[in-house]
C-alpha cells in the first residue's frame, strides 16, 4: 500500500508539473482586427508578419469569406492590407474588391515574387461561385507592390478600387468547379521558376 501511495504521489507530481509548464507557455493577445461591416462571413485567410512594401512596417493581409451567401456583402471578394500607425493601432492602409460579385468559402492566400522582378506580390485564390455572368472567374489573382515603399498594390482603376496585376481562371471552359483552399509559392522542380502548389477540395 505504501508503494502504491508513493507511485500515485509521483504521478500526481509529474502531472501537476507538466500542467504548470504548459500554463507558462501562454499567448497574450495584443490586438483584434474586426472584420468590416459588409464582411459578415469574417476573414477567409490571412498572411501576417511580412513587410512586402519595404517601408519597415509589419503588415497583415486579409481576405474576406463567403459564409452567409448575401449579395453585396460576403459574396463580394475583398482584400485588405493593415499596418500599425504611430499610435500602435492596426489600420487599413489599402484595400480593394474584385470586379465580380460572387465568391465561395475558404480562399487561398500566399505571398511570393512570381515574375522575379524584386517586387513582392500577394497571390489570392477567390473561390469560384458559378453564378450567371460568373461562369469562369479568375481563380488566381496577383496584386504586386509598387516597389517604392507606398501602400498601393495593383492597377489603379480611378474609382478607389484596384485591379490585379495578373489573373488566371485556371480552367479553359465555363462551369468548371475548381476550389483551391490552400497553396504555397515554391520552385518545386528546381527549374528557376516558382510554382503555385495547391490543395483543393474540388476540381
Amino acid at each position: 500500500m505504501k508503494r502504491f501511495t508513493t507511485v500515485l504521489t509521483g504521478i500526481s507530481f509529474l502531472f501537476l508539473l507538466s500542467f504548470s509548464l504548459l500554463a507558462g507557455d501562454r499567448f497574450d493577445r495584443s490586438a483584434v482586427l474586426p472584420a468590416q461591416p459588409d464582411d459578415i462571413g469574417g476573414f477567409g485567410n490571412i498572411v501576417a508578419g511580412v513587410d512586402l512594401d519595404g517601408d519597415g512596417k509589419v503588415e497583415i493581409y486579409t481576405v474576406n469569406d463567403d459564409w452567409h451567401d448575401v449579395a453585396g456583402k460576403d459574396w463580394v471578394p475583398r482584400i485588405y492590407k493593415y499596418e500599425k500607425n504611430d499610435m500602435g493601432k492596426w489600420e487599413i492602409v489599402w484595400w480593394t474588391r474584385l470586379k465580380f460579385s460572387f465568391q465561395n468559402t475558404w480562399p487561398a492566400l500566399a505571398v511570393g515574387d512570381l515574375d522575379k522582378d524584386g517586387k513582392w506580390e500577394v497571390i489570392w485564390g477567390p473561390v469560384n461561385n458559378l453564378k450567371p455572368g460568373n461562369l469562369n472567374p479568375p481563380r488566381i489573382v496577383v496584386f504586386e507592390t509598387a516597389g517604392d515603399g507606398s501602400d498601393v498594390m495593383g492597377i489603379d482603376n480611378g474609382d478607389g478600387t484596384f485591379s490585379p496585376n495578373a489573373s488566371w481562371t485556371i480552367a479553359s471552359q465555363d462551369n468548371i468547379e475548381l476550389r483551391p483552399f490552400r497553396w504555397f509559392v515554391y520552385d518545386i522542380d528546381n527549374d528557376g521558376t516558382d510554382e503555385i502548389v495547391a490543395s483543393a477540395r474540388r476540381g
